[in-house]
């Protein structure tokens, strides 16, 4: 005998929406909108429009975390240390000296 869920019970929808993943996928690839795919699927997912969206973006058309799962460290990158004369190459931009405008002499 197998214990029969509740009809609202929480994540229920989501379940729904999982199974038929694939599904959606093609039709969103075909060019159908969402609003199209979800009134065919409405009764079969028993959640909102909103939430149906939500997860769309969320398992759908959100890049994966991590393209390989062995990879799941990011690579170290390297730091440059940067040389003195780097510094005088940069661009020339605005320093403020607060101490300017403190002598006569230096105001327009």
């Amino acid at each position: 005998m197998t214990p029969e869920l509740k009809k609202n019970s929480r994540g229920a929808g989501r379940v729904a929406f999982l199974a038929r993943i694939e599904d959606i996928r093609k039709m969103i690839d075909a060019g159908y909108t969402l609003l199209v795919i979800y009134q065919k699927y409405e009764k079969h997912l028993k959640i909102s429009y909103s939430q149906f969206a939500r997860y769309v973006t969320r398992y759908i058309r959100s890049k994966p975390r991590y393209e390989n799962e062995g990879e799941k460290s990011a690579p170290a990158t390297e730091t440059k240390a940067i040389d003195p004369g780097e510094k005088e190459k940069r661009k020339p931009g605005f320093t403020h000296d607060p101490s300017s405008g403190s002598n006569r002499d230096d105001l327009i």
